[in-house]
């Protein structure tokens, strides 16, 4: 789908290949395909974020023009997962690198250009490893953020776990990113309310025609102790250090 003019089309359960033309984004010079989103603005226009360059398009994509990420207060640079709410506003959420790094939530009037701090996510100290896998907007500007923590032991070659587990947790704002539902821990089932998935990341989610939401994971996961040894063989990942699939909830 990369090099064909053409994307993949989900509906009544089937995918199906739809005629796409295809234009080359601005190039940025420390660009990478995990660090690409894209967000729909209210009048029409696309947005899409690279690690440096913010590209917009008013013409549905055939043609981009682009500018420098955005900055907050202090100057730093602004450049996490991003969505655009129905009054224009972007809203993006940064940090969570370390158990010690907050997650913040930021809003900008201009275009993403500048931005002031709006909230704060709390995460749970006890997952010391957190990826802010995406930020996706639901109807009436409600928005949800996919925040994959950790506190999974893997020997050094990341094959083979040792103790601990990786989920992909849901925090949900019903109110354009001022406010956060945190996810509860449940002794009784081991688990977090809201967790999407053990051993998920990446993707995006959407509402479809029904109402339920559509979301997109990227499992991927060492070798548990429960696996049987010729798992990585019977997966075709036997030269890889994870087994991997993408797959729909």
């Amino acid at each position: 789908m990369q090099k064909g003019q053409y994307i993949l089309h989900a509906h009544g359960g089937e995918l199906t290949e739809v005629p796409a033309n295809k234009s080359l984004l601005p190039h940025d010079p420390e660009g990478h395909p995990q660090a690409v989103m894209v967000a729909r603005a209210p009048d029409g226009s696309v947005y899409v974020g690279q690690r440096t360059l913010m590209g917009k398009s008013t013409d549905g994509g055939q043609t981009w023009t682009s500018y420098p990420y955005g900055c907050g207060p202090a100057g730093q640079t602004i450049n996490g997962v991003f969505q655009i709410l129905s009054d224009g506003t972007f809203i993006s959420v940064t940090g969570g690198g370390a158990a010690s790094e907050p997650v913040i939530v930021w809003a900008s009037s201009d275009e993403g250009q500048t931005y002031e701090q709006i909230s704060q996510i709390e995460v749970p100290a006890q997952y010391p490893v957190r990826y802010i896998m995406a930020l996706c907007r639901l109807p009436a500007d409600r928005l949800l953020c996919r925040i994959q923590i950790s506190n999974a032991d893997v020997d050094e070659n990341y094959r083979k776990l040792i103790s601990g587990t990786t989920m992909l947790v849901a925090y949900r704002s019903p109110d354009g990113g001022n406010n956060w539902e945190s996810p509860n821990f449940r002794p009784e089932r081991d688990l977090w309310d809201q967790t999407m998935c053990e051993w998920g990341s990446e993707g995006g989610t959407v509402q479809v025609p029904s109402g339920r939401l559509l979301a997109v994971i990227r499992h991927q996961r060492p070798l548990l102790p429960t696996d049987p040894p010729d798992v990585l063989v019977k997966t075709g990942a036997s030269a890889h250090r994870h087994k991997f699939a993408y797959f729909g909830l």
